[in-house]
């Protein structure tokens, strides 16, 4: 599904325009973005919470030349899915 899809299926659900949808979903977006920049998780709604982890450096390989290099460590994004979610696929 699309963001113009889920903001449309969104908007038939409640009523509201899609322009007031979409302006709602990039305001929870922007918000996000600025909770994980922070350090912060954001439960984004049942089941669904996303955090910020530091991956350390770590050597790796370029697979075209076998040439060994570093990667620097970094903060990287990581999705945690709960059980209601999980449940869904159980059947």
């Amino acid at each position: 599904m699309k963001k113009a899809e889920f903001v449309r299926a969104i908007a038939d659900k409640t009523g509201f325009t899609q322009k007031d949808t979409r302006e709602v979903l990039n305001a929870v977006q922007e918000v996000t973005y600025e909770n994980l920049k922070n350090g912060e998780d954001v439960t984004v709604m049942d089941g669904l919470t996303l955090t910020r982890i530091f991956r350390d450096e770590h050597e790796a390989r370029n697979p075209r030349t076998g040439e060994k290099f570093t990667v620097p460590g970094k903060y990287v994004p990581k999705c945690k899915i709960g059980t209601k979610i999980k449940s869904l696929f159980l059947d």
